[in-house]
């Protein structure tokens, strides 16, 4: 495959139920892992949800989804997720130096970090 190549691969419905980790009945989240799921912006709120959500029917352990303070959260949000709203660039609603004390305390907890769905474009200096 060249350099750079994405390689596609297809799932069936039982295949990907079959890459799905399976925990033992006396097992508990914090045995699995924390993701933190760091995203989103004022324009683009769904992303970051959409990926913190999946990675918990994926079967990761705690997730916590970290979005900028204004970021309007549109959509049903389960109860296993855990949402912490950061300081963020008011003019832009996007994450920016203000945001870094906030970032540091998350990742502290994260074994596994996911970075980006709905950021925006507007970058702040």
């Amino acid at each position: 495959m060249p350099e750079g190549a994405v390689q596609v691969i297809d799932y069936d419905v039982a295949q990907a139920a079959a890459s799905c980790p399976r925990y033992a009945a006396e097992s508990h989240k914090y045995d699995h892992g924390t993701l933190v799921v760091a995203g989103g912006s004022r324009r683009y709120s769904g992303a970051p949800m959409l990926a913190a959500t999946s990675a918990l029917y994926a079967g990761a352990g705690v997730v916590i989804a970290c979005v900028p303070a204004s970021a309007e959260i549109l959509c049903h949000v389960p109860q296993a997720l855990i949402v912490h709203r950061l300081a963020e660039n008011a003019e832009y609603g996007v994450f920016g130096a203000e945001s870094l004390e906030g970032w540091r305390r998350e990742l502290r907890k994260a074994t596994a970090l996911v970075l980006g769905p709905g950021m925006d474009n507007h970058y702040v200096s």
